[in-house]
């Protein structure tokens, strides 16, 4: 099954800093956003991971 990955809690690290905290945000927002159709993105990542692994040239 897949499952997003778990983030350490940004706000219980020291020095964490306040675009740390935008950025962890942003990833959780779009981690939850996407998560609920994992299953629909894993076809076409395939595919476009396929088409990174050809060479330019072709």
């Amino acid at each position: 099954m897949l499952a997003p990955p778990a983030f350490p809690d940004l706000l219980q690290q020291p020095g964490a800093s306040v675009r740390d905290l935008a950025c962890a945000l942003w990833v959780h927002e779009h981690i939850k956003h996407i998560s609920a159709r994992l299953g629909e993105l894993v076809e076409p990542a395939g595919v476009v991971a396929a088409q990174r692994h050809r060479p330019w040239s072709r």
